[in-house]
């Protein structure tokens, strides 16, 4: 996993892969991108941005236990973070 470069992601999707009998679907597509929005001479701050452009960074499908077991690590990779956040006293 060592060789694979980081990129940064902002936007996600989630999405159900097709029932081929009309069961329970087998897999859930994910969906990573990044999206810088355009520059807005003279509009407020916090407008919103009706069209912006996001690149395709990466896409995965996954079994059913495959997203349980990701939602575990990223569970716990979030707990860990807001300790080490309520340990040095920073908030967002």
């Amino acid at each position: 996993m060592s060789e694979a470069p980081v990129q940064t992601v902002n936007h996600f999707a989630a999405q159900l892969g097709p029932t081929l009998d009309g069961s329970k679907p087998d897999e859930l597509f994910l969906t990573f991108g990044h999206g810088v929005p355009p520059f807005q001479m003279g509009q407020e701050d916090g407008a919103a941005v009706l069209d912006m452009p996001v690149h395709t960074v990466a896409k995965y499908t996954l079994t059913k236990d495959r997203l349980d077991g990701l939602i575990r690590v990223l569970t716990e990779a979030a707990g860990q973070w807001d300790g080490q956040e309520a340990r040095s006293g920073a908030s967002d």
